[in-house]
């Protein structure tokens, strides 16, 4: 809840000075501010939890990175029978088209959804949440309760204050697939005791996201 709180909070603030100090130009910056932002509280976090121990989370398992990254890259396309069970459950239509196109977004965009907000989120919901766990309840549970708590974060709660708007759809589709997308990173982060698989993992799948 924390953290939601603070990625509004965030967002307000950053699109409040985006609108009235700078220039209407400036906005497609938005999203990388935030998200760099983002990022460096997060690490700040990271540091005064756990000071110097932080940084032996960032080394570097080869096998688990190229891991990582083959499990981002395919995931994007296990999302397509993981949706037809979501179909199945919710008795819904969701469809996830391939179209191979890159998606019609700006550089600045781009850089923000791959690379700072996959490492803000791995940050946090690895580094703070699941290792957090990890000291007061069984393993196996702090990867599925981490999971969980990853996947809540992608569930659309403005949608409750905009029921009728076709902007903010209230559904539990995004938060489905996140949430086995939290299980595999969680399990990275579990059996190779660092940040980068994890990291590597959640970078590919949202690059995979967008190119197809």
């Amino acid at each position: 809840m924390l953290f939601l709180v603070f990625l509004e909070a965030k967002s307000y603030v950053i699109l409040e000075i985006f609108f009235s100090v700078l220039d209407e130009s400036f906005y497609k910056f938005y999203l990388l501010t935030a998200s760099v932002i983002e990022t460096l509280c997060i690490l700040l976090l990271l540091y005064l939890v756990n000071k110097k121990s932080l940084f032996t989370s960032f080394k570097i398992s080869y096998r688990y990175l190229l891991i990582g990254l083959a499990l981002g890259a395919s995931y994007v396309f296990v999302q397509q029978p993981l949706n037809k069970v979501y179909n199945v459950i919710f008795n819904d239509d969701k469809a996830i088209v391939f179209d191979f196109i890159s998606a019609d977004i700006s550089i600045w965009k781009a850089l923000a959804i791959v690379v700072f907000i996959p490492l803000a989120e791995e940050l946090f919901f690895r580094g703070y949440i699941q290792n957090g766990l990890n000291k007061h309840i069984k393993p196996l549970f702090a990867v599925i309760l981490s999971s969980f708590l990853f996947a809540i974060i992608h569930f659309p709660f403005i949608g409750l204050f905009y029921p009728d708007s076709e902007f903010f759809i209230l559904d539990f589709h995004l938060t489905y697939i996140a949430c086995f997308g939290g299980l595999i990173s969680a399990l990275l982060y579990h059996k190779s005791k660092s940040f980068i698989p994890s990291i590597v993992f959640h970078m590919s799948w949202n690059l995979g996201v967008i190119l197809v």
